[in-house]
């Protein structure tokens, strides 16, 4: 006797978020912070910034370590690849750097990229975002 197996597809993932290519480009500039607080010893802190788009698997950018700066200014520009608008958002994250242990949480916000118009600049200020 002989028996046929039977046959059981498992997806190994959702093929409509696999095969999402980009439908555009996010350009970037980060100008400056002010008022900072200290988080370091000897009363300032080392600021940098996280760029980072949700539902992602690419890696973060980060902006230069602005060292002993409570007021940094980057004027730094970066570019991501948006593959769903309706539902990625940009996460901005400010740290302390550390020379040695894990980096200082200074403060984040999250903007969805659903209320960004295409192809229209817009100039984002977050007041007060730090924790």
């Amino acid at each position: 006797m002989y028996l046929w197996p039977k046959a059981l597809e498992v997806p190994i993932l959702d093929p409509s978020k696999a095969m999402k290519k980009p439908v555009g480009n996010l350009h970037m500039k980060v100008v400056r912070a002010m008022k900072l607080k200290k988080k370091d010893l000897l009363g300032a802190s080392d600021p940098y910034v996280k760029l980072k788009l949700t539902e992602d698997k690419l890696p973060s950018k980060k902006t230069t370590v602005k060292h002993r700066n409570l007021n940094p200014e980057w004027n730094e520009e970066f570019n991501m690849a948006v593959k769903d608008p309706e539902s990625q958002a940009l996460e901005i994250i400010v740290y302390d750097w550390e020379q040695v242990g894990k980096h200082d949480k200074m403060g984040m916000n999250v903007i969805p990229l659903k209320e960004l118009t295409p192809d229209e600049p817009k100039v984002i200020t977050l007041e007060r975002a730090y924790t």
